[in-house]
């Protein structure tokens, strides 16, 4: 049986590095989420119309279809400066946001010129980075590392959210953007302080060897990968239906303030951090696929119940379960995707993932706006139908993730 070092494992764990990407870097997740709330919020104040909402998560999140830029990228310069360009380009424009909203309202195709900008950026760095976690922590390590990583960032998610609402509220805009980009420069000067060189592997400089479409078509053979990856694609269709009709569930069909708004996004954040704390400290010892399939499970379920649900203080409690179960399903795709993918697919493998999870969270949210718009059905249907994509999800992952032992057997017949 291998065994693993403890104090190497807890350097990899706690070191300075592990401080830097689980820290420093989840600085800037506090205005990526601030920005979330403020944007929707501002796009339906302005134009009073639930299409537009949605207009503006899809062209922010087009960028989605060039993340495959990211292994190119990483096959020419280290993690630590393609990390450090990107949260700087942020940063800059974000603070040209702030500068074109101080000396007036720009028009709103500039607006969604630079979220798009951003978010192209955003789309980059993530798999650069989870691809980075896998040189510095030590493969039996990953599933604690990820959920400490995630509960950080549902801190820092909380925080955003719960502030984004008020910031709303009560800031004028170009202030609310100077405090989003002040997280970028920390996390961008935080990443100074990462080794150019990590040594948590012996191949931790290795540069991905295969091309996006060879590893695209290895995943598509393995089952697990393939489910996994196609699992999010279904459940992104889901998150961008519940993303972009939330809002107006909450405004226009609970008649809720912004800062009510903030608050439910902000239970949900916290509840995330607690189920994040709780898998790190091995409060929750489940395997890693029961993990995924309960988080589904969970997730589905809130969805269903929210969209049934006309009462402002059941909308609390239904959080709780969609964070917390988020965030079980969050940490074990990710350790699942990392542990069953060769070094050189990671950075292609989590592109991929971005790419069809985020397109997919795209056309949930255009077919939410379009039959929201024409009047076809009420924004609580739209997240009840999310629930029940997820749940479907959750029955696949119980069927892959858990293959009968017939099933297992003649498997291992015809592989032989």
């Amino acid at each position: 049986m291998e065994t693993v070092d403890r104090a190497a494992t807890r350097r990899a764990l706690f070191g300075r590095d592990a401080q830097v990407l689980i820290g420093g870097q989840n600085i800037s997740v506090v205005g990526d989420n601030l920005l979330l709330i403020v944007l929707p919020l501002f796009v339906l104040d302005l134009t009073g119309s639930p299409l537009q909402v949605s207009i503006v998560f899809i062209l922010t999140q087009l960028p989605t279809f060039l993340g495959f830029l990211s292994g190119a990228a990483r096959r020419h310069l280290p993690h630590r400066s393609l990390l450090v360009v990107y949260q700087t380009a942020r940063l800059l424009l974000l603070l040209a946001l702030a500068a074109l909203f101080a000396v007036g309202r720009p028009p709103i195709a500039v607006v969604y010129a630079l979220f798009f900008l951003i978010n192209f950026f955003t789309i980059l760095f993530r798999p650069t980075k989870i691809e980075f976690v896998t040189h510095v922590v030590p493969r039996p390590s990953l599933l604690r590392f990820n959920s400490y990583d995630r509960t950080v960032e549902a801190v820092a998610a909380a925080a955003g959210l719960g502030f984004g609402g008020y910031a709303y509220q009560y800031l004028p805009l170009p202030l609310v953007f100077v405090v989003a980009a002040s997280t970028y420069l920390v996390a961008a000067l935080s990443l100074l302080l990462l080794d150019a060189a990590p040594r948590g592997t012996p191949d931790a400089e290795a540069t991905p060897r295969t091309q996006v479409w060879a590893t695209i078509v290895a995943v598509g053979r393995r089952p697990v990968p393939a489910f996994l990856l196609s699992g999010e694609t279904l459940a992104g269709a889901a998150f961008g239906i519940f993303i972009t009709m939330f809002v107006v569930y909450a405004r226009r069909y609970l008649h809720v303030d912004g800062a009510t708004f903030g608050r439910f996004e902000m239970t949900q954040a916290l509840s995330a951090t607690a189920a994040g704390i709780c898998i790190g400290a091995g409060l929750i010892r489940l395997a890693q696929p029961a993990l995924g399939v309960l988080g589904y499970l969970g997730m589905g379920l809130s969805m269903v119940l929210i969209g049934l649900n006309a009462l402002v203080w059941p909308v609390f409690p239904l959080m709780v379960v969609l964070g917390f179960t988020n965030m079980m399903y969050v940490v074990a795709v990710r350790t699942l995707l990392q542990t069953s993918c060769a070094p050189g697919e990671l950075i292609h493998v989590f592109a991929l993932e971005s790419m069809l999870s985020r397109a997919a969270q795209i056309i949930g949210a255009a077919a939410a706006g379009a039959v929201l718009s024409l009047a076809v059905v009420r924004a609580s249907w739209t997240l009840l139908a999310a629930g029940l994509l997820v749940l479907i999800v959750a029955g696949w992952g119980r069927a892959v993730l858990f293959p009968s032992r017939a099933g297992s057997t003649a498997g291992a017949r015809a592989h032989e």
